[in-house]
């Protein structure tokens, strides 16, 4: 069973998944009707969060662009302030970043000259074609308005701004590089460190305050992944109604064997929550005392950004040899991947005579089925869909499927049954 959120770009990216996973034909449009449940339920799941939640995330977001407003040098007081117990990342972009309001100004001025550039290849005769025939002044509409809203005529900045900057300015950097891509490079590098401190710390600072959110976010999906083990567990699926002809598979090495798979497509506020529950709950808390831990410790600290198509996965085991009533007889691996990554090929030869392959263009633009027109973080390329190039575009189709591959699955723990039963229960129990 697929289910997904409300929101249009996730449904059409859980019907692009699931007709590659099944190698189905037909429309998209048919599988999403079909085989994707967006019915009360998944809503209640994966879509937004109750107003309470929604309180407590305001109180945490004021307090964290209270703290990046000030004008003074970062300090290691400060760094402790914004981002305590922070990733090495974190770290990184903070001390990279140096003085918040110097990297505002910097930022401000680079969208400034982006949005000259674009300002002039919106006059007249100029024949540029965007990505999903999007106009040129509707580009150029939404830039000057970003523009706007982040520094306004008393020279404050809006900080909340930096994240629909630093979306869009992908977006374009993967789309439209005919906007201009040296512009657009100066205002991704302007605004990465910057998003990379806001959007996790945005869910809670503390690690109490991270806990305290994610539950409140994700906590009918994580009684859903309960009830899910729970039914395996106790054999409510010996009475299944439908099996497959064992003697037509081939290539299956246990064809008598049961495997359900459940797959919940969601935005990007519910991946934080259900990472931040795996990760400050309590379910990895002897990740110190273990070195495949550590590695994934390692893994988590060290990725900058949660990209389209990040996948935290619950892979369930049974051993037949165990006692039914044994604790051993079922175990829980957990898996995870940061989705698609870019960024190192966005900032390819930034810097140095080598070769940029951001600063090739092209008249035509890589189209995937399923994409539509909002930021990356949102609906990047699909990795689903073969890319249609002529022969001239082949070096561009060299790089953009590089932009393309999936961050492989990262090992983070393995779990009984009872110790996710008991994380989970007592999180969702603390929430009320």
């Amino acid at each position: 069973k697929v289910y997904a959120s409300d929101e249009g770009r996730v449904q059409m990216t859980a019907a692009a998944f699931t007709k590659g996973l099944l190698e189905l034909e037909g429309s998209l449009a048919s599988v999403l009707v079909h085989l994707v449940k967006r019915d009360r339920e998944a809503s209640a799941m994966l879509d937004a969060s109750s107003l309470d939640t929604d309180a407590v995330v305001s109180v945490v977001k004021e307090r964290l662009h209270g703290l990046l407003g000030t004008s003074t040098d970062v300090t290691s007081s400060m760094a402790e302030k914004v981002i305590p117990g922070g990733s090495a990342c974190q770290r990184r972009a903070m001390f990279s970043v140096g003085n918040f309001m110097t990297a505002y100004e910097k930022l401000y001025q680079s969208m400034k000259r982006f949005v000259s550039a674009v300002r002039e290849l919106a006059k007249p005769g100029n024949q540029v074609t965007l990505y999903h025939e999007e106009l040129l002044d509707m580009a150029l509409n939404r830039w000057e308005k970003l523009e706007t809203d982040f520094k306004d005529k008393n020279g404050h900045f809006d900080i909340s701004k930096i994240l629909h900057i630093y979306n869009w300015v992908t977006y374009d950097l993967l789309h439209n590089r005919q906007l201009g891509v040296r512009e657009m490079t100066d205002v991704y590098m302007n605004s990465m460190d910057l998003a990379d401190i806001l959007i996790p710390q945005e869910y809670g600072m503390t690690t109490g305050e991270k806990i305290n959110i994610a539950t409140h976010i994700c906590q009918p999906l994580l009684k859903k992944i309960l009830a899910d083990i729970r039914y395996v567990v106790n054999d409510e699926a010996s009475d299944i109604l439908h099996h497959p002809d064992c003697l037509s598979l081939v290539g299956v090495t246990t064809p008598d064997r049961h495997v359900r798979t459940r797959l919940y497509f969601t935005s990007q506020s519910h991946v934080h929550a259900v990472l931040n529950v795996l990760r400050y709950g309590g379910l990895l808390k002897d990740m110190q005392n273990n070195t495949s831990s550590k590695e994934a410790q390692d893994k988590l600290d060290s990725t900058p950004e949660l990209n389209y198509l990040t996948q935290i996965m619950f892979m369930m085991y049974e051993d037949a040899r165990q006692p039914p009533d044994s604790p051993s007889r079922f175990e829980v691996q957990v898996l995870y991947s940061p989705g698609v990554q870019y960024r190192e090929r966005f900032l390819c030869g930034v810097g140095d005579q080598g070769h940029n392959p951001l600063q090739q263009s092209s008249d035509q633009e890589l189209v995937s089925e399923h994409n539509s027109q909002v930021p990356p973080s949102q609906a990047p390329s699909s990795p689903s869909s073969p890319n249609n190039c002529t022969e001239t575009e082949s070096e561009e189709a060299d790089w953009m499927s590089d932009l393309e591959v999936i961050e492989p699955l990262t090992h983070l723990c393995t779990v009984s049954v009872d110790s996710i039963f008991h994380t989970f229960n007592t999180l969702m129990q603390a929430s009320h």
